[in-house]
């Protein structure tokens, strides 16, 4: 059985998947360019390109790839699990600086600045949600090991 802060974490997690495929369509029908990864910013480029880099509405192919195989792991309550949670706590800080860099960073003239701030916004709070929750069950880890029997720190 799942922890309830375990299942929180995942959700969190889950989240982030769902509302980077949504800000990918979105990237796709309104033709928002890549520029993280090396992304030029020009607009006319291949799907393939904009899921590699990110948008602005959605994570790049690496983080994105990350965040679902560390919110698999984390289920587990064993030491792998434990490193997925550590993992997705600093993949929730990254997520934080870049959705701030997306929210202060210069209007282009193919995203206007409503998207930016918004984008920014809501990866910033995802990312700061998904490194509470992290630090939640990390401790959370932590306490119910000190409590297992035979395990008070005597060898």
């Amino acid at each position: 059985m799942v922890n309830p802060k375990t299942k929180r974490l995942v959700a969190v997690a889950a989240l982030i998947f769902v509302v980077s495929i949504v800000g990918l369509v979105l990237a796709l029908v309104f033709q928002w360019p890549s520029q993280l990864g090396g992304g030029s910013g020009n607009p006319n480029i291949t799907a393939g390109e904009l899921v590699a880099n990110g948008t602005v509405t959605s994570l790049p192919l690496g983080p994105w790839i990350a965040l679902t195989v560390f919110a698999f792991v984390a289920r587990s309550r064993r030491w792998w699990g434990s490193f997925a949670v550590v993992a997705l706590c600093l993949l929730g800080a990254l997520f934080i600086f870049g959705g701030m860099g997306e929210a202060f960073a210069p209007p282009t003239p193919y995203v206007p600045r409503v998207v930016l701030v918004a984008a920014g916004l809501v990866y910033g709070l995802l990312g700061l949600a998904l490194l509470l929750l992290g630090i939640v069950d990390l401790v959370d880890r932590v306490r119910a090991r000190k409590s297992e029997p035979g395990l008070s720190g005597s060898w």
